[in-house]
């Protein structure tokens, strides 16, 4: 299982935003294999419509069949996981995808951006739409940096501990990465606390 993978087809992404899909896919398969019957009990849905969002996710290739059994009643329980322990997705992909996806990108990184004045942070006047595009990139950045890390299977490290540690090595990787602090930076330029 990968720790992370990277979502950078419009399509794939557009297919995760249905919301019985998204959680399917982050709520429970990230965690741990599910049979179908599990699933629609989890999610209180028809098996027959989980069987659907399942195979769309097969097809897209974000989970997959890990295991089979036939259980003492003779039926075949089929477990299914997510292929990598978290999904991201980059920002510039969703701007150049379908207009439905670029409409839900716009209105999430300005929502962010907005919900920054909570903390005491704005943007400096007539300067958000740069702020915006200049994060994305920041963002696009750090994505391209969590794709290439490698992780080692071979040591075996509970779920909880092991993303702690993927987080703490991804920001370390991070940090010395001159770029990367240097597009940080920038944003800096365009913020008043």
């Amino acid at each position: 299982m990968k720790e992370v993978m990277v979502l950078k087809d419009p399509k794939v992404i557009k297919l995760v935003l249905n919301e019985t899909r998204a959680q399917i896919l982050f709520q429970f398969l990230t965690k741990r294999a599910m049979t179908v019957k599990q699933l629609s009990e989890a999610l209180d849905k028809n098996p027959g419509s989980i069987l659907h969002h399942i195979n769309k996710l097969k097809e897209a290739g974000l989970v997959e069949l890990v295991k089979s059994r036939v259980a003492p009643t003779g039926i075949v329980e089929k477990y299914y996981r997510a292929v990598a322990r978290r999904f991201t997705y980059q920002l510039g992909v969703m701007f150049k995808g379908p207009k439905s996806i670029a409409d839900f990108a716009t209105k999430h990184i300005t929502a962010i951006v907005n919900a920054l004045e909570i903390f005491g942070i704005k943007i400096k006047e007539n300067y958000k739409q740069e702020f915006i595009e200049d994060l994305i990139r920041v963002r696009d950045y750090e994505i391209s940096i969590a794709e290439k890390i490698d992780i080692n299977d071979n040591v075996n490290v509970p779920d909880n501990i092991r993303a702690d540690a993927f987080e703490l090595a991804y920001n370390l990787i991070l940090f010395q990465d001159e770029k990367y602090l240097k597009l940080k930076r920038k944003l800096l330029d365009y913020v008043v606390f």
